[in-house]
């Protein structure tokens, strides 16, 4: 995902917009869902990882839980878990990772079907009317 859309974040940037606009295909889809993307929390003061140990607690949490096989329960799991990984004071890498991270598994809690790489479990058919919908973070949830 963010290699796909990262020239069109840039452009967006450049131009001073608030998001990229929808080019090509994308124009006929309109302003898509809107998912307000959940707050993220900070580490538990008791948690004494470090920010490398966090890290690699991210990605093991994406790959048991939003990996290939995935489904409403190990995304809910993955999101509450990545939610607090993140401390004051982290750097840049890890707070970008969680912050994508929890992308990922908002997106992916709103896809109820099973699509090109990644099977859900619990909706293991295609749901061709839904396909082509954008997910737009931020805002009120729709």
């Amino acid at each position: 995902e963010g290699l796909v859309f990262g020239a069109r974040v840039v452009d967006a940037v450049v131009a001073g917009g608030p998001r990229p606009g929808p080019t090509g295909a994308l124009r006929s889809l309109g302003d898509g869902l809107v998912v307000a993307l959940p707050p993220a929390s900070a580490a538990a003061p008791d948690d004494a990882r470090s920010a490398a140990e966090r890290r690699r607690a991210l990605q093991r949490v994406m790959t048991a839980d939003v990996g290939v096989v995935r489904d409403a329960a190990s995304l809910r799991d993955a999101a509450t878990t990545v939610a607090g990984l993140v401390r004051p004071g982290d750097d840049a890498e890890l707070v970008n990772l969680a912050t994508l991270a929890r992308a990922v598994c908002a997106a992916a809690s709103t896809r109820h079907e099973s699509r090109g790489g990644h099977h859900r479990a619990d909706f293991p058919a295609r749901d061709d009317a839904a396909f082509g919908r954008r997910i737009v973070f931020g805002g009120p949830a729709a």
